[in-house]
């Protein structure tokens, strides 16, 4: 080849002085985007989807965008659809509406093709939230000022007891202008440096945030996360469990028991399939409810299981029925509905869902029943459409046995979805189970008093009036969630055999204490929010000893990555959470931690820990071993130390993890 001809010639001969190939040349073309370079060096490529649009709800005016990514070659186009119907302006990888309206909600989803073929994104809600009558008027002036808002005082995470007085408090220095924000969403009352709880309860329950403004700019404060601490006992509930009882409600059970689990983290979604954001959340304020004396269930709940945990976590639920029981299971997730059968997805289900990948409600009736269930109840808060499967696949039937008896309660229809708002701190249909399942009426009235009230929700609500809650009962007796337990109803050795089998299940290792120069730390495993395979880590210093500050945190750096993802997550690891005793019965305010403070001219400041929560501890195949790093400066010293601890916490000393071995 001689030097001098054609361009060709001479790039060629450039890649070989350059040692560079043809595959290298074609990705340097994809970079300057040649496309007539490209089609004659790279084959064609059919289109692949790289990123799927995800929706979250917005609000009426604000502008929307929904995105998707794919490869191929040639380079692939885009059309967007909406509810079946080609939007004409949605011909490129990101969909933008400016002010999106209350008519642009609905089903939208992307064909994505180039000559190769074609590929569909998932289907994503899209909801439109209403904008109050207030959010329309005009925003008060920002404060003049030349600098830049400055945080004093960061609002703190905080477990409170239900029905007292809270503050939250932002502290800043000079003229700003405030706003609480709760779950990403901003409260219209919120325009105070403390925001006000009169009497804090489940639904107060959130991460809060504090936007501060001023002229110069703006400054956004750590998150808090407030949660309600139930009262230990219930006052009164179960001593005198028939007065102000209806006649008709007469039954007794020897215990009553509940299987509560929520699915959210699905690894594979159809093609249709919508993200799932509060069923977890569901699960775990159900278990709190379930758990109250009053009504006096044994609880088992866990979120986010595979099959085979699914398979186990319902064995270990027979294990706790018998003769006489109440046996109530709850599933939140995705689900399906095929040939009067109800069937509960897994997380590691195929894309495409079929009723051998997944755990047939009707079989674990059949297992319940075979215990000597005195009742069985199911809810279902899953979506009753078929199958979305285009394979062929193995279903097994089963009979009702004819002295069965069965409530069932459906978040929906035959044939339609269960819905769910981000804005909403749980689902539709568990919002209003809530404020109903505690009555002390039948079972059915619940259900049908949370049926009327879903339905007086969504009627006004294009997007979600799909949703008609209905319930099936097969009973020959008046039943209510509130039953008393009567314990002579079985023998003792099995009441004892039920609850140590339950105790077992929540067993968790006991307090340890590290000491270092005098300081001593706690650490102390819980089970966070009323979940069986979630627990909480907590590190408390209860002494300060030669140190006049000292910090204890969890370091993850020696855990392998995988272990990490598994089981922790950094938005909850090392979290400050100050613990409110019950004591505190007048008006409570967060405060910090001021250690040159005097005792006698301030009261002990409220406890405070940091806490890192363990998820998927049922995955547990191995000694826990932790690595904690106490960071201190001593007393007459200026400099910060720190020292790492380890620890090691012997698995057979987690209930759950050894269950599922």
């Amino acid at each position: 080849m001689r030097m001098g001809g054609s361009p060709t010639e001479c790039l060629l001969q450039d890649m070989r002085t350059k040692c560079r190939t043809v595959k290298q040349l074609v990705s340097y073309l994809e970079l300057m985007e040649h496309s007539e370079a490209l089609e004659l060096l790279k084959p064609d490529e059919p289109p692949v989807i790289t990123e799927q649009p995800m929706s979250l709800p917005v609000q009426e005016g604000l502008k929307l965008e929904l995105t998707c990514r794919a490869t191929g070659f040639p380079p692939p186009q885009y059309q967007w659809v909406k509810n079946g119907a080609e939007l004409p302006y949605g011909c490129d990888s990101t969909l933008t509406i400016d002010r999106v309206s209350r008519q642009d909600q609905g089903k939208y989803f992307c064909i994505i093709s180039n000559r190769i073929g074609s590929v569909k994104t998932y289907e994503v809600e899209v909801n439109v939230l209403r904008v109050q009558r207030h959010e329309q008027e005009e925003e008060t002036p920002l404060p003049e000022s030349s600098s830049l808002p400055y945080i004093t005082q960061q609002p703190q995470s905080a477990l409170i007891p239900i029905g007292h007085r809270y503050h939250l408090t932002c502290g800043t220095k000079g003229p700003v202008k405030f706003q609480w924000f709760k779950d990403g969403f901003r409260l219209h009352e919120g325009q105070r440096p403390n925001l006000h709880f009169p009497t804090f309860n489940f639904q107060d329950e959130g991460n809060y945030t504090c936007r501060v403004s001023n002229t110069a700019g703006n400054a956004l404060s750590a998150t808090a996360t407030l949660q309600a601490l139930p009262d230990q006992l219930d006052i009164n509930a179960g001593q005198h469990p028939d007065v102000g009882r209806s006649m008709e409600l007469s039954q007794t059970a020897a215990d009553k028991v509940a299987l509560v689990i929520g699915n959210r983290d699905y690894i594979n979604l159809p093609e249709d399939g919508s993200p799932l954001v509060h069923s977890c959340s569901d699960a775990q304020r159900l278990a709190s409810v379930l758990r109250k004396n009053s009504m006096n269930f044994k609880v088992v709940s866990m979120v986010n299981l595979t099959r085979v945990e699914m398979d186990k976590a319902i064995n270990l639920f027979l294990d706790l029925l018998g003769e006489n029981v109440y046996g109530l299971l709850y599933f939140a997730g995705h689900g399906f509905e095929e040939q009067g059968q109800n069937y509960m997805v897994p997380i590691d289900a195929e894309r495409d869902w079929a009723p051998d990948e997944a755990v047939c409600v009707q079989k674990v009736f059949e297992m319940m029943h075979a215990r000597g269930t005195q009742l069985n109840i199911f809810l279902l808060d899953i979506c009753r459409k078929r199958a979305v499967t285009s394979q062929a696949y193995k279903m097994e039937t089963y009979s009702f046995p004819f002295d069965a008896q069965l409530v069932t309660g459906y978040a929906t229809c035959k044939g339609s979805d269960a819905y769910e708002r981000k804005s909403d701190s749980n689902g539709i249909y568990m919002k209003h189970l809530l404020n109903n399942i505690t009555l002390d009426v039948k079972v059915e009235d619940v259900l049908h008093r949370v049926a009327a009230d879903v339905e007086d929700e969504v009627a006004m609500d294009e997007y979600t009036e799909r949703q008609r809650p209905q319930y099936d009962s097969k009973t020959s007796s008046s039943f209510s969630l509130r039953d008393p337990v009567d314990p002579k109803l079985s023998p003792q050795e099995e009441r004892e055999q039920r609850s140590g089998i339950w105790l077992e299940l929540h067993r968790l290792p006991e307090k340890h204490v590290i000491e270092h120069r005098g300081c001593r730390v706690e650490v102390r495993f819980e089970h966070t929010n009323w979940l069986s395979n979630v627990i909480v880590v907590c590190l408390r210093v209860l002494e300060l000893g030669e140190t006049k500050i000292c910090d204890a945190s969890l370091s993850l750096r020696n855990l392998p990555q995988d272990f990490q993802d598994c089981h922790f997550h950094p938005s909850t690891t090392n979290i400050l959470r100050q613990v409110v005793p019950r004591e505190y019965q007048d008006e409570i305010r967060a405060r910090t931690w001021k250690i040159d403070s005097s005792p006698e001219k301030e009261p002990a400041p409220v406890p405070v820990e940091r806490i890192s929560e363990i998820y998927n501890i049922q995955r547990l195949k191995k000694n826990l071993t932790l690595t904690i790093k106490l960071k201190y400066v001593l007393r007459g010293c200026e400099e910060p130390e720190s020292k790492y601890e380890i620890k090691a916490f012997n698995i057979k000393e987690f209930g759950i993890a050894m269950a599922f071995c």
